[in-house]
């Protein structure tokens, strides 16, 4: 599933082509994703791209009117083509711009979403998200005030969007032997020292992830691009490998039916 790094970087891949250009009208060759495609999202004309703009792991481009709000889901994809490129299978709508560009909408499993909001009357699974994890709101201050006192596993609450957004399970399982903190420790449990390195490397590894293009693990990519931090990662699917610090036997348990893969001499 694309995480917060590969939905950052689709973004900023199409940002050219969309902000400043005009919606002339879609193309739809299948409105059953998720959730049908609107009639709403059908009838888009001569709408303007205002700014684009990523919370969390969606993508919404903004009209005069309202958003048009993408979920990549498990394997969707946008990709910036020509407008006479002719659709393949799993393609499902075009937005069809006056740059004689096109940005298509792939998706095998459907699993994705595009919806239409009112600028007013955004969904309240847009309205609910925790902070973003690269802005200045997550800091030390934060994690202490709203977090640090509760019971819960450190892992499954730096993957629930109630609190932070876009940390998936390849990027909590990076941070945390990055942090040399175990998956499975209770949050009260961090000192002050662990905490602040735990914030330093949520922005820093999504970050890096950010700048070599995210991570390509199963089916995703923007126009096709194969992004190079899985080629980096240290313990997310090294299940029997050597760690890279220590040459212990990388470790692997299941928390809320996710792969948890550690060092248990790095992670403590």
């Amino acid at each position: 599933m694309p995480e917060l790094p590969e939905v950052e970087v689709t973004k900023r891949i199409i940002t050219p082509y969309v902000i400043g250009y005009t919606i002339l009208y879609t193309r739809v060759y299948n409105i059953n994703l998720r959730w049908p495609i609107s009639n709403e999202l059908i009838s888009i004309k001569n709408q303007v791209v205002i700014n684009i703009i990523r919370r969390a792991k969606y993508i919404l481009l903004e009209l005069k009117n309202g958003f048009i709000i993408i979920h990549l889901g498990m394997s969707g994809r946008l990709e910036i083509l020509n407008k006479n490129i002719k659709p393949k299978n799993h393609d499902h709508i075009d937005f069809v711009m006056n740059n004689n560009m096109i940005i298509r909408y792939n998706d095998s499993r459907k699993f994705g979403s595009l919806i239409w909001s009112n600028k007013y009357h955004l969904p309240k699974n847009i309205l609910n998200l925790g902070i973003e994890p690269l802005s200045n709101d997550l800091n030390y201050n934060w994690f202490c005030n709203n977090i640090y006192n509760k019971s819960s596993l450190i892992k499954p609450l730096l993957m629930s969007t109630k609190w932070i957004v876009g940390i998936g399970n390849i990027y909590a399982n990076e941070i945390l032997f990055a942090s040399g903190i175990m998956p499975t420790r209770i949050i009260k449990t961090l000192n002050h020292n662990e905490i602040k390195i735990l914030i330093y490397n949520i922005k820093k590894i999504l970050l890096y992830s950010i700048n070599l293009g995210g991570s390509t693990i199963n089916n995703f990519s923007c126009n096709r691009l194969t992004g190079m931090f899985s080629k980096k990662l240290q313990v997310y699917g090294r299940y029997n490998a050597k760690c890279n610090k220590c040459m212990n036997t990388i470790k692997v348990i299941r928390m809320n039916n996710r792969s948890t893969f550690f060092c248990d001499i790095c992670q403590k």
